[in-house]
């Protein structure tokens, strides 16, 4: 019995050395490449975000640019349409007074 048990401490040694030395070795090896796997999908997840951060607050910009401009084009139509108006109201004065004098 104790060759037989020596024998199973050697057998159990020899099995924790090979996993000890080769397989842990190996599995550390596979978790930091994965690990570095992960890093690089969260900095771009992070890059990623931040580009969406600063397209929103160009967005932003553009979009209150558009509504400033259409509110300039709202207000350039009024004057046109005034103008347009006394434009054709002082044509009429002129056509007027021109027939008047003529009779």
């Amino acid at each position: 019995e104790d060759e037989e048990g020596a024998a199973r401490a050697r057998a159990l040694a020899s099995i924790l050395e090979t996993l000890e030395g080769e397989v842990l070795a190996d599995m550390r090896k596979e978790h930091e490449a994965d690990q570095d796997e992960v890093q690089q999908h969260v900095a771009y997840i992070e890059r990623c975000a931040s580009d969406l951060d600063t397209a929103g607050v160009d967005l932003q910009r553009l979009q209150e640019a558009v509504s400033e401009a259409k509110a300039n084009y709202t207000s350039c139509q009024a004057q046109e349409s005034k103008l347009l108006n006394e434009s054709t109201e002082s044509c009429r004065d002129l056509h007027t007074h021109l027939k008047t004098r003529m009779t």
